[in-house]
């Protein structure tokens, strides 16, 4: 999830060298597609994530349902809004099967609503994920973001060292 952060922010920035140079930097679009892809990884890695976690229970698979086929509708109804709609919210071109993004939709909520009972902050981690968005167009949808992926690890930094999130802050006593 930390990568399709970073890939979409080299996105931006290749971007922003046509206004500042005057020609786009490399491999811009390339990575913006490569961060779609990613995404949709993601969503499947976290469904795994909470299955390898948790004991998977058939009411959070079935409860992400709806939201997943709304989006297929919603796609059928009126393609053009809805892909206007998914840009503009999440960052993403829909190039990839719209199947594909249904399914991933699933996989996120599904975990979502699993860990919900017993690890709220991945849970939380999980929903502002999806509403940070992919582009990370401003510095509310990065604080977003960053949020997000501190709640998803647990308190943990990368080396194994940090407190536990339950454990970070003790109280204070006069």
């Amino acid at each position: 999830m930390a990568a399709c952060f970073l890939l979409s922010s080299y996105a931006g920035l290749a971007a922003d060298g046509a206004r500042i140079a005057g020609a786009p930097g490399p491999g811009g679009v390339s990575s913006q597609l490569l961060t779609e892809c990613l995404v949709i990884l993601a969503g499947f890695l976290a469904l795994a994530a909470w299955i390898a976690t948790d004991r998977p229970r058939p009411r959070p698979l079935l409860a992400a349902v709806p939201l997943a086929v709304t989006l297929m509708a919603a796609w059928w109804a009126n393609g053009a809004v809805t892909g206007i709609l998914v840009l503009w919210t999440v960052g993403l071109r829909l190039f990839l099967p719209l199947w594909l993004y249904a399914l991933a939709l699933w996989a996120f909520l599904a975990a979502a609503i699993g860990w919900f009972g017993g690890n709220r902050d991945r849970s939380v981690g999980l929903v502002l994920l999806l509403v940070s968005g992919m582009l990370l167009g401003s510095t509310y949808a990065q604080a977003v973001g960053l949020v997000a992926l501190a709640l998803l690890a647990d308190g943990r930094a990368p080396a194994g060292n940090a407190p536990s999130s339950r454990n970070a802050v003790p109280h204070l006593r006069r």
